[in-house]
């Protein structure tokens, strides 16, 4: 695989090393951990507390106070970034245009905006 903006003979190892570190960890950071975030924002707004999502929720119990430790957030914002940025692209296959990289990412991002969006205006009417 060749970068279309490498000179003659570069090799994709050198590719990486011209984009850099920092926008590969800054990909990554914006596609498998800010989407899930925001959308861990938008379903528990509450701040973290003493109790777990697990110990909220009972049976009979609604879950309209559960909230989620520091971690579980991590790890749930990272398992839904997982499962919705595929269900993007398989939705982005049906277009009549196709599917390509660049739609991916502004799908991507206008989801993320949006679910930060509605995170923000449930933690402010959840405030005491």
């Amino acid at each position: 695989m060749r970068c279309p903006l490498a000179e003659g003979g570069q090799e994709p190892a050198d590719w990486l090393t011209f984009v850099g570190l920092g926008y590969v960890l800054l990909g990554l950071f914006a596609v498998l951990f800010a989407p899930g975030y925001a959308f861990v924002a938008a379903l528990f707004p509450k701040k973290n507390s003493d109790s777990t999502l697990f110990e909220d929720i009972r049976p009979g119990t609604s879950a309209e106070g559960a909230t989620v430790t520091a971690v579980e957030r991590l790890l749930l914002a990272i398992g839904l970034s997982v499962c919705v940025v595929p269900l993007l692209g398989l939705g982005l296959t049906y277009r009549t245009q196709g599917f390509d990289s660049p739609t991916l990412l502004f799908v991507t991002g206008v989801l993320t905006v949006v679910l930060t969006g509605i995170g923000a205006v449930r933690r402010h009417q959840a405030l005491p």
